[in-house]
């Protein structure tokens, strides 16, 4: 009786076991997607300013927008502000100021929302920089001009002697 049983249960169980679908495709992950987090999005982050700083540019900026994605889903403003920044420094480290200036506009928007008077005041710095590039003077020293302005509410120096130096680098060449 218990031989009998045991073939019962052994056959009801293979054919559970093997009934079984599986989809190994991508389209179908095994795990079910989870809601993204911080953790993501710092990673992604890490990854991208990881790769840009080894000069790979295709994974630097994948990355980089990985991580904007993850931040735009937590809608998180200072997330997207970091997103937005750090992207813009990697197209200006490329020489692709336009692009740099548009990252940067978004991450200046951001950073007034969240009051983050420091990155206000490098962020026009570095529009400054960018303008400076494109040999648009006016924008540029409107920009640095702003940035001393942020540096001084929070007495920076280094920030203060940073834009003055830009601004002689301006007049010089």
């Amino acid at each position: 009786m218990k031989r009998k049983i045991f073939y019962i249960l052994l056959f009801f169980n293979a054919y559970f076991l093997f009934s079984q679908e599986t989809n190994f495709s991508s389209d179908s992950p095994i795990f079910p997607e989870q809601p993204y987090d911080s953790i993501q999005f710092y990673e992604n982050l890490k990854k991208g300013k990881q790769f840009h700083k080894d000069k790979n540019k295709d994974s630097a900026i994948f990355y980089l927008n990985k991580s904007l994605t993850i931040a735009s889903e937590l809608k998180s403003n200072s997330f997207l502000a970091e997103s937005y920044y750090t992207i813009a420094i990697y197209f200006e480290n490329n020489n692709d100021y336009k692009s740099a200036i548009e990252n940067y506009e978004k991450a200046l928007a951001l950073y007034d929302i969240l009051n983050n008077i420091e990155y206000l005041g490098l962020v026009h710095n570095y529009l400054g920089y960018c303008y400076t590039n494109l040999y648009a003077e006016d924008k540029a020293i409107f920009h640095y001009l702003k940035s001393i302005n942020y540096f001084k509410r929070i007495n920076d120096e280094d920030g203060l002697a940073m834009n003055m130096n830009d601004i002689g680098n301006l007049y010089y060449d």
